[in-house]
């Protein structure tokens, strides 16, 4: 996230100013590395950790599992810069796009909130 800042607002401006030679994320490049540590790796270990860290109810399973899965699929994904067959990271782009947002239906239920009873109390926004 903080390599696209980055290249959309100082490099840019360099570039523009004529003191940056090329401006575009272009794999190999030291910028698109930090960017797939921080996304592939981190990120992947972050959801894994998550996902062995949540406990709960039978949504908080759901929740966990798409966790894990991917976690796992971010980790898979640093195959692609590691071999330079950059069409693997898109297992990781996955990951952290597609199976990261699964969970997000099921978040709500998780949060512990006010219960009466093992049920879930109405409140007023």
């Amino acid at each position: 996230m903080a390599v696209h800042f980055v290249q959309l607002t100082a490099v840019r401006q360099l570039w523009r100013a004529g003191r940056f030679g090329d401006y575009r994320l272009v794999w190999p490049s030291p910028l698109f590395a930090v960017e797939y540590f921080v996304w592939d790796i981190l990120v992947g270990l972050t959801m894994g950790l998550a996902g062995f860290a949540l406990a709960g109810g039978p949504l908080a399973v759901h929740a966990r599992r798409a966790l894990l899965i991917g976690g796992v699929l971010c980790l898979v994904g640093t195959a692609g810069p590691l071999s330079g067959w950059m069409l693997v990271q898109n297992v990781a782009v996955l990951g952290y796009a597609v199976v990261s947002r699964c969970r997000c239906p099921h978040s709500p239920g998780l949060s512990g909130g006010p219960t009466i009873h093992g049920r879930r109390r109405l409140t007023s926004a």
